[in-house]
């Protein structure tokens, strides 16, 4: 499910707000939302923008399923090695917990500068993910772009 809003309080400034419920059969439901605004100035060569937002992602089955082993001879007997899937009793037994479904909150800034022949805009974004399947690969993660766009 799906819903959006948007509000343009005054020719300058606007307001857009989402909400969305996702529902897994396997890690279970969510709602996710975002708000946003932005403001235009100075015959709109200069806007503000600005927006908070949460998100949800479950671990996708190759996460959760993967599983690539090799056996090899090693001190008179058979030695296993590679990586286990995520619901094997081995993964159990070496304290690895089961994969949980990711959430974040986002924060986003940002300004654009519209002189007459080129188009910039400078933005920050700031994601904080709670729970991730890549465990330690993704616990934080700070994003900054700055893009030019060229009118076509």
């Amino acid at each position: 499910y799906y819903l959006s809003a948007t509000l343009d309080a005054t020719k300058d400034l606007l307001f857009e707000g989402t909400v969305r419920y996702e529902d897994y059969s396997d890690f279970g439901n969510k709602a996710v939302w975002k708000v946003s605004s932005r403001y235009k100035f100075l015959d709109d060569k200069i806007t503000l923008r600005g927006s908070v937002s949460t998100g949800f992602r479950a671990p996708t089955l190759h996460q959760i399923y993967t599983q690539k082993v090799q056996s090899s001879f090693a001190a008179g007997g058979i030695q296993l090695e590679g990586i286990i899937n995520n619901v094997s009793s081995a993964a159990r037994l070496r304290g690895v917990p089961k994969l949980k479904a990711e959430s974040s909150t986002n924060y986003t800034v940002g300004a654009g500068i519209k002189p007459s022949a080129v188009t910039i805009l400078i933005r920050k974004n700031k994601p904080t993910y709670k729970h991730s399947p890549m465990l330690m690969c993704r616990t934080k993660i700070n994003t900054k772009a700055i893009s030019l766009t060229y009118p076509f």
